[in-house]
């Protein structure tokens, strides 16, 4: 018989031999594909990590111009509810778990000329979001009772919201309002968080006369970003 010498002693003769040049290629194909997922992963995290005020589009912008003006016509009118519900221009607090440095002594004990509270205001704190917000993620919107709003009322201090955002965001919640306000820089010389009192101290618009007379605008920062203003009470 052919095969009476075939022997199961020698398996591995009855085994077809191996292409080395196969795995070797194999391998080289499964690294290559390991070097470009890696690749893809590490652009997308730059990509997301350096995301910011440069990276927002126009029409981001512009929604985001809505929302902060649609946010602060909800906190005005938390104030105007405090006041008629009693609360004397010295009681509202603005002291929230959030931002830090509020406590207004003089607001009462049960929380009734609290603007972010249920029993005040009924507001929350507007969440932070480093793409159309410029302060930092601590202290990105201020309320101040130590600005004058030259042109608004008198030459009192007024309780005002104010924070930094990007120059395209302050352009479209100008554009939403309809002013034209020029490139000549504002400096903000000082703010102090609004706990009851209110002082005569520094003046919004003394540089950049074109916010003349306006309780709400968008104006042009020395620093570079820019500055949005909103007159919660005028006084």
């Amino acid at each position: 018989m052919p095969y009476a010498n075939l022997s199961l002693n020698h398996p591995v003769s009855l085994l077809m031999p191996r292409n080395r040049n196969n795995e070797q290629g194999n391998v080289f194909l499964i690294i290559l594909i390991a070097v470009v997922l890696l690749g893809a992963l590490i652009f997308t995290f730059s990509k997301s990590g350096s995301q910011g005020v440069s990276s927002i589009s126009k029409q981001e912008a512009k929604i985001a111009a809505q929302e902060i003006l649609n946010y602060t016509r909800l906190v005005e009118g938390a104030v105007d509810r405090v006041r008629r519900n009693g609360c004397s221009e010295n009681e509202i607090s603005f002291q929230n778990s959030t931002l830090t440095g509020y406590t207004n002594t003089d607001a009462p004990g049960d929380n009734s000329c609290h603007i972010f509270n249920e029993n005040g205001g009924k507001v929350t704190v507007m969440p932070y979001d480093p793409k159309i917000h410029a302060g930092s993620s601590t202290a990105w919107i201020q309320f101040v009772g130590n600005n004058v709003v030259t042109g608004v009322d008198s030459t009192n201090a007024d309780l005002i919201m104010i924070q930094e955002t990007p120059s395209l965001v302050c352009n479209e919640i100008n554009s939403l309002l309809n002013l034209a306000i020029t490139d000549i820089a504002e400096t903000l010389e000082g703010s102090s968080n609004f706990i009851g009192a209110f002082a005569n101290t520094f003046d919004i618009g003394d540089q950049n006369t074109s916010t003349n007379g306006l309780d709400t605008f968008c104006v042009p920062l020395a620093s570079g970003n820019s500055l949005f203003v909103k007159t919660l009470l005028a006084r």
